[in-house]
């Protein structure tokens, strides 16, 4: 655990907080897929300031009482799976009330794991924080406010230490993303919330938008990046092995994706009628079979598989490999808003000669069986909502 502390004038640099977190993470100490953040106060507008600085690092996040801010998930599509959740007394008046306003409204519909709670109790079990035994700091409704706004505020910070409910105390969401079930005492207290989230579980998600292919189109920077790391011949002795990292937009008319493939050994040749045997990304974009939905771009920047108008793509080699970047034609696929699609992407991996593939890396299903069918990437990517 590393607790930063506030000395009432200044705070460490996010950059210096998550270059320990960094060094922790190298050092094997930490599991990168559960860093989590959470704050009092001004603590809780601090959990705010690194996640927005760095999005998509950070698990989850409780703020309690922020003073400020949310993830600004209605600007940027990576903090599309954060799990957060915000925590505000009700009898927190001012600035705590408006900034909970804010998120539920701007950024939480943005969000598909986000929670908040506005609560009344001041019922806590851990001193100082446990005013309620005392008669005269107990919510009395026959006042206004019922409950003073210091005592609301201090009361804050007794939600790491309360159960989610108990007795006259409840801090069970009041608000939440629309995707998620209804409430049902799904956790016991906030820990037990926070360490059940794993980056390692985020669902993949396309943002809205329309990225100029070949041109590093900054928009790329706002998209949520996954994995392709399944490999159909793990245990092989042939080559190296490839792994890629995928990011994908939509608009009413066609997919965009962006691969960063890391291939020590490329081949930029091909060979007519025998692509996918050669290094090359492919992309099946919808329900299909037998190749119906395939669309393919080798490390030589050519085209195979389907094609459609509209197609286009882009190729530039790296040091450690080469980016590919397409745009798929969505054809009869219907795209729909905050609706799942069939989805999934292959590295294809030969040796430098080419022509004798030994390995096939998914993303999201099967490797080497989308050609077949579908199926084990069903569903499998969510498009998001246009932004405000």
């Amino acid at each position: 655990m590393l607790n930063i502390s506030y000395n009432g004038t200044s705070t460490p640099s996010t950059a210096n907080v998550k270059k320990v977190i960094d060094d922790l993470v190298a050092s094997g100490a930490v599991d990168p897929n559960r860093i989590y953040a959470a704050g009092f106060s001004w603590g809780g507008q601090y959990t705010n300031s690194l996640v927005n600085a760095y999005p998509g690092f950070f698990a989850s996040a409780a703020p309690m009482s922020p003073v400020s801010g949310s993830p600004n998930a209605n600007a940027n599509y990576v903090h599309t799976n954060l799990a957060y959740w915000m925590f505000i007394n009700e009898y927190n008046v001012g600035v705590y009330q408006t900034n909970l306003a804010n998120f539920i409204n701007a950024n939480m519909p943005k969000m598909i794991n986000a929670r908040a709670s506005r609560f009344e109790s001041n019922e806590a079990l851990i001193w100082p924080y446990n005013q309620f035994d005392q008669p005269n700091q107990k919510p009395n409704p026959n006042h206004s406010p019922a409950l003073s706004d210091s005592v609301a505020h201090e009361v804050e910070a007794a939600v790491l230490y309360n159960d989610i409910t108990m007795g006259t105390w409840s801090i069970a969401p009041t608000a939440q993303s629309s995707n998620l079930p209804a409430w049902n005492n799904d956790y016991t207290d906030v820990f037990d919330w926070m360490f059940a989230q794993t980056s390692a579980n985020n669902r993949p998600v396309a943002g809205y938008g329309s990225p100029v292919l070949g041109t590093n189109d900054k928009l790329w920077e706002q998209a949520v990046e996954f994995d392709i790391n399944n490999s159909s011949a793990p245990d092989q002795k042939i080559g190296p092995k490839a792994t890629g990292k995928a990011k994908v937009f939509w608009d009413e008319d066609f997919l965009y994706a962006r691969v960063v493939v890391t291939d020590p050994n490329v081949c930029v040749g091909h060979t007519p009628g025998t692509e996918y045997m050669t290094d090359s990304v492919e992309f099946y974009v919808g329900d299909g079979r037998s190749g119906s939905n395939q669309w393919r771009i080798g490390a030589s920047g050519i085209f195979s598989g389907q094609a459609a108008a509209g197609r286009d793509g882009s190729v530039k080699r790296t040091d450690t490999g080469y980016i590919a970047e397409v745009k798929i034609p969505r054809r009869t696929i219907e795209f729909t808003s905050n609706s799942p699609i069939t989805f999934d992407v292959y590295i294809n991996n030969s040796t430098g000669a080419g022509n004798d593939r030994y390995e096939v890396v998914s993303g999201l299903g099967q490797p080497d069986a989308g050609y077949g069918s579908s199926d084990s990437f069903k569903n499998s990517l969510l498009l998001l909502g246009a932004p405000r």
